[in-house]
């Protein structure tokens, strides 16, 4: 006999399940390729990351927004190997990046995607992230857990921050035709830098 235990977070335990179709997902056993991510939801303006529960809240906001902002919803699927190469793809076709992690916010996935995507891709705005605090004891009556965890708002909040600025759909990691330059104050040791229609980056 095999036992199988599964630790999850409380609000994803109580979320609705439904019945799975198993003579349409093939043979079994599934397996699923290592560091190879799936793009959820297809979008221009922005790519949210983010893994297991919180990725049906993330094609939740993304069509929430749909009207506004184009969001694509981005699963690694396994956060170590992690598809480095498809984020490097979402975001080539964005220009904007908002992880959404439940873990804290101090050395969390969040935290990591967001300094490497920082390093290596080049983006048109500053990258977000949306995780629980740091130092948070998780509570055990479930409204506590909910409202301690990362939420459906906070990634609303970050998506359209970090959108803030621009005008249309963008696509392509660039400014619609018309769209104002974005000036980020106070980075680069105080310097004023800006982001062009294009999205390259220079001095103002």
């Amino acid at each position: 006999m095999v036992v199988l235990v599964v630790l999850t977070p409380a609000a994803a335990s109580s979320t609705d399940r439904e019945d799975v179709d198993l003579a349409a997902l093939g043979p079994l056993p599934l397996a699923l390729p290592l560091g190879v991510g799936n793009v959820v939801r297809p979008g221009s303006d922005v790519t949210v990351v983010t893994v297991g529960q919180l990725v049906p809240e993330a094609v939740a906001v993304a069509d929430e927004l749909a009207s506004d902002i184009s969001v694509e919803v981005f699963d690694p699927r396994t956060v170590h190997p992690f598809d480095w190469a498809g984020l490097a793809a979402s975001v080539g076709r964005t220009g904007r990046l908002v992880v959404i992690d439940d873990t804290n916010r101090f050395c969390g996935l969040a935290a990591e995607v967001v300094s490497t995507a920082a390093e290596e891709l080049t983006l048109t705005a500053p990258p977000r992230r949306v995780t629980r605090p740091d130092g948070t004891v998780l509570p055990f009556a479930l409204e506590l857990d909910r409202a301690a965890q990362s939420h459906r708002d906070q990634l609303v909040a970050a998506v359209r921050g970090g959108c803030a600025g621009w005008r249309g759909r963008t696509g392509s990691g660039g400014g619609a035709e018309g769209t104002p330059v974005l000036t980020l104050a106070g980075v680069g040791g105080g310097s004023a830098y800006a982001l062009s229609r294009t999205g390259d980056r220079g001095r103002s």
